[in-house]
């Protein structure tokens, strides 16, 4: 007897809004016999842009019209895996949460041997740097301006560690740089 259940992760909690992120699905034939299995994959929230088989699994995958694979074969007792790349289409304002769930078409699935699972993982902006720059509202010829930039992270993401953040300003006709500081 066939007895299949399907499993999925992205091993994420979090997800930011423009992200991709890779899910792994597997496939688990639990009975004594050889099953032909056909598995889709879903989301409204993000684009399937890579299916990838990880262990060389037979089957025929595509991501249009519907993400997914057909006539799998997963020997009795045995499972497939295969990676899924996704690119996250929703937006913060709109949703704080997005969801991609597999269903495999199959026997005997049970509450403990599921044949559809979902991955839900908060949704978050990602760094978004602003800024701002400021000046004395007079100078004088011949003395030293300053102006100080401030630079702000209004997203959710921190910035990664050594993230290069580089700052460009045009100088006014008649104002030479000097020097700068961190």
């Amino acid at each position: 007897i066939v007895s299949l259940a399907v499993a999925k992760t992205n091993g994420v909690e979090q997800l930011a809004e423009g992200a991709t992120t890779t899910y792994t699905v597997t496939l688990i034939n639990g009975g004594g016999a050889v099953a032909g299995v056909n598995w889709t994959d879903t989301s409204a929230d993000m684009n399937i842009t890579a299916i990838t088989s990880l262990d060389g699994t037979s089957g025929t995958c595509a991501i249009t019209p519907t993400a997914g694979c057909q006539n799998v074969s997963i020997a009795a007792n045995s499972s497939a895996r295969y990676s899924v790349t996704a690119e996250i289409t929703a937006l913060v304002s709109n949703k704080s949460t997005v969801t991609n769930t597999v269903s495999v078409n199959g026997a005997n699935c049970t509450a403990a041997a599921p044949c559809t699972v979902a991955d839900t993982d908060k949704l978050v902006t990602a760094t978004h740097f602003t800024v701002a720059k400021t000046a004395p509202a007079v100078v004088l010829t011949g003395q030293a301006l300053t102006y100080t930039f401030t630079i702000s992270n209004s997203g959710q993401m921190p910035s990664d560690a050594g993230q290069l953040i580089t700052v460009a300003d045009t100088l006014p006709t008649g104002v030479s740089f000097i020097s700068a500081t961190p």
